[in-house]
């Protein structure tokens, strides 16, 4: 839709909320001001709807699945400077078709900074040529570690798809009336409770083969306790073309214990007991495997020092940048990228079948 047939065709905000929706199969919440902007700045509506389009498809999957309920941000087009400050409502459902957007305001302006330091800045490129595609970084941790809130914090913006089947594993247990806390396999609610496991490991390794498709960067969300198991995905995704770098999130025992026994899905004490002692036992092996590409945080404690929050936040953007920002060193992912820029392709699955062995979530 053209600016003119744009300001002759949108009369009320109704009007352009279902124009999104319709576009976009979805629900979107837009202010007055989002279209006065349009009319006075003549923005071009196609160039937004675009933007919006390339933001949707990068980020929808990791904001559905976010721990935290709502986020704001800006969606910013490095290539148009276009800038769109959003809310984004994933109303506790893993699904995107359940979430909300709203569209705050809309402005062209070339390196826009939020007002808000803790707003997400969503960087958006021309896909193929995205300098994140094909990274991974596989997250050690067990439960009760913080995992969610390091990962949140060091990778929020970047587009990184998140790989957890913890999101499928809740969102099972309560369509089928479960309880989060997980019993003894040995019982009957514990046998249904180990199978929804299984299923939502299945799911979310059908998400991950996705996102491979897509070369887009991905957060692996495990544990760590099982060497084997993360030397076979690492192996496996670097033989599809990314580099794969890991990031431990260290806490003691008795943080992690206390962690869990808040949380809404807890663990049995001794089973958080033994896959602690699990993943520290590999801490040394996980360092040799992954050399330069390992890193390491403490997550023991609540920062409420204004320095000390400062300090993190250098530290894990400093992560974000060695892991997911630097150029790509893959020699099969640089071809297939090049491949793709010279035959105009977009998805791996545009040269052939996919094929990545051996990786399971």
């Amino acid at each position: 839709m053209k600016f003119k047939h744009f300001c002759e065709k949108i009369s009320s905000l109704s009007d352009f909320e279902n124009e999104l929706d319709a576009i976009f199969k979805g629900d979107f919440k837009i202010t007055r001001h989002f279209v006065d902007r349009i009319r006075e700045r003549h923005i071009n509506p196609e160039e937004i709807v675009a933007t919006l389009k390339k933001f949707i498809d990068r980020y929808s999957d990791s904001l559905a699945s976010n721990k935290k309920k709502e986020v704001a941000g800006v969606v910013q087009d490095l290539i148009t400077n276009l800038n769109i400050p959003v809310n984004w409502d994933n109303r506790g459902t893993p699904s995107p078709k359940d979430d909300v957007v709203h569209l705050i305001t809309v402005m062209k302006k070339k390196g826009f900074v939020p007002n808000n330091p803790n707003d997400k800045v969503f960087k958006i490129k021309e896909g193929i040529n995205d300098p994140n595609l094909f990274k991974a970084v596989i997250v050690a941790g067990g439960p009760g570690s913080g995992k969610s809130f390091i990962v949140d914090k060091t990778f929020g913006g970047t587009g990184a798809r998140i790989v957890n089947s913890d999101e499928f594993t809740e969102h099972l247990l309560q369509k089928n009336n479960l309880p989060m806390v997980f019993q003894r396999s040995d019982t009957d609610v514990g046998q249904k409770q180990t199978e929804i496991r299984y299923k939502a490991k299945e799911l979310a390794t059908n998400k991950a083969l996705n996102f491979f498709n897509g070369m887009l960067p991905v957060i692996i969300d495990g544990t760590g306790a099982k060497y084997d198991k993360i030397m076979d995905q690492k192996k496996a995704l670097e033989e599809f073309g990314y580099d794969v770098s890991m990031l431990f999130v260290n806490t003691p025992l008795e943080v992690a214990l206390d962690r869990n026994q808040k949380r809404k899905r807890t663990v049995d004490p001794e089973l958080v007991k033994q896959m602690w002692e699990a993943v520290q036992n590999n801490l040394g092996k996980f360092q040799q495997a992954f050399g330069k590409n390992f890193a390491i945080v403490d997550n023991d404690k609540i920062l409420t020092d204004k320095k000390d929050i400062h300090d993190l936040n250098l530290r894990l953007g400093k992560i974000s940048r060695q892991f997911i920002e630097k150029p790509l060193q893959n020699y099969i992912g640089r071809k297939i990228i090049n491949t793709l820029q010279r035959k105009k392709g977009k998805l791996v699955s545009d040269l052939g079948d996919i094929n990545i062995k051996d990786f399971k979530v």
